[in-house]
């Protein structure tokens, strides 16, 4: 997880006392909260946490917490005055543990998706609800212009080349390649606003007890000249068989080439808003490569730009920069193995500094005999040096003595007679 995008935390029990001090909401018996998992498609903790209020077996309200959920709100709440048949209710916005929290209405069904992989809903059926949802929407429309649709081209211009996560070369593309083959290649009308919910996919549709479907997660939801790209989304993220999927892009106007780039680079936007900077590089980047192979495959393209000539060589670049990648990858296995002798190496010099200061001590220890030895000796040459002293004076009175006596005369010797 990135250090800028801490992991959100709420207090329950302080969220569970906002709920019951909201007189507009209708608890039941026995309610409490259960916290749900967040959908790893798009989101983890660190942007938003999803929770039911249930009462006995049955869930009364959805709640989503974060930074964003009063925007959700807001949007929730616009689709749903919008069209009451098709949106959830909104029922409160609170506030806990400094988090905004989104309390709505949870609708309890199967989505379009579960509901197929069932078979509780035929395929017939299925086109059939998908119709009723889309002409409801398209009711609700209001004539539009060209130029209004390249405004939505040009704020979405805006948003994508505000993405800091994108560098300059992908800017650059975006700027240079993208934006000006959408503005060109724009389809066709006639025009007309309508509102989409910016999420629609077959989780995202619900079937309500009475057999409708329901639009939840509206995030993104607005009026929108491009809302026909509703039907393209449709087919890249919902789970349903083919024949739904092309049901709907039936409804497409001009070539699907051209909604195809539209929804990588809106989906690009959308990722921005609601992926943890630390996660968007891996969705940006499968985008990002989409988006080259499609412009590079389209028929018609602006003017070449410095930037699309040096990708025409992209393949052999890539193939170069795995040969480097094998390269690396042998010096690092060398580097290795180098560092493996070196590290023996390093042990034996080790081994060779203890011998050496054994030795040394050896030596010191040595030194230190050979110091005593040569003081012991030394003591013993003084005491012959006084021994030797000693017998020469002795040697001397005893020669004193005797030429003393030689001078004294002896005296005459007395003989006694028998």
């Amino acid at each position: 997880m990135n250090p800028a995008d801490p992991q959100l935390h709420i207090d329950e029990s302080e969220l569970a006392a906002a709920l019951a001090a909201d007189p507009n909401l209708d608890l039941g018996p026995d309610g409490r909260l259960v916290a749900r998992p967040p959908n790893t498609l798009r989101n983890d903790r660190a942007r938003r946490l999803l929770y039911h209020w249930t009462s006995g077996d049955s869930i009364r309200y959805h709640l989503v917490a974060g930074p964003r959920a009063a925007g959700e709100f807001e949007k929730t709440r616009a689709f749903h005055q919008a069209f009451p048949s098709l949106g959830v209710r909104p029922a409160a916005l609170l506030r806990a543990s400094d988090l905004d929290v989104a309390v709505l209405e949870h609708v309890d069904g199967p989505s379009l998706e579960d509901a197929l992989a069932s078979g509780a809903l035929s395929l017939p059926d299925a086109q059939t609800l998908l119709d009723q949802v889309l002409d409801t929407l398209n009711a609700a429309a209001t004539p539009a212009e060209p130029d209004d649709a390249l405004r939505e081209l040009d704020a979405l211009r805006e948003d994508v080349l505000a993405v800091p996560a994108l560098g300059p070369l992908d800017l650059l593309f975006f700027d240079q390649i993208v934006f000006p083959f959408l503005r060109t290649n724009l389809p066709r009308g006639p025009w007309s606003r309508r509102w989409t919910t910016g999420d629609f996919v077959a989780r995202n549709l619900l079937l309500d007890a009475k057999g409708h479907l329901r639009l939840i997660d509206c995030e993104f939801a607005a009026p929108s000249v491009l809302a026909s790209a509703d039907a393209f989304r449709f087919g890249e993220f919902s789970n349903v068989p083919d024949q739904l999927k092309a049901h709907l892009r039936q409804r497409l106007p001009g070539q699907p080439a051209w909604w195809s780039l539209h929804f990588c680079t809106d989906q690009l936007r959308k990722l921005a808003a609601v992926r943890p900077p630390d996660a968007f590089p891996f969705d940006a980047e499968d985008l990002l490569a989409r988006l080259l192979r499609e412009t590079r495959a389209a028929e018609t393209l602006p003017a070449a730009s410095c930037l699309f000539r040096s990708r025409r060589d992209y393949d052999a670049l890539a193939r170069h920069a795995r040969d480097l990648q094998t390269r690396y990858d042998d010096l690092q296995a060398h580097a290795g193995d180098l560092q493996a002798r070196y590290d023996a190496l390093a042990a034996h010099a080790q081994d060779l500094q203890t011998q050496y200061d054994a030795l040394l001590a050896h030596s010191n220890s040595l030194q230190g005999h050979y110091e005593s030895l040569a003081a012991h000796a030394h003591n013993l040459e003084a005491a012959a040096q006084a021994s030797d002293t000693r017998a020469a004076q002795a040697q001397a009175a005893r020669d004193s003595l005797a030429s003393r006596l030689a001078r004294t005369p002896r005296p005459a010797r007395w003989f006694i007679p028998e």
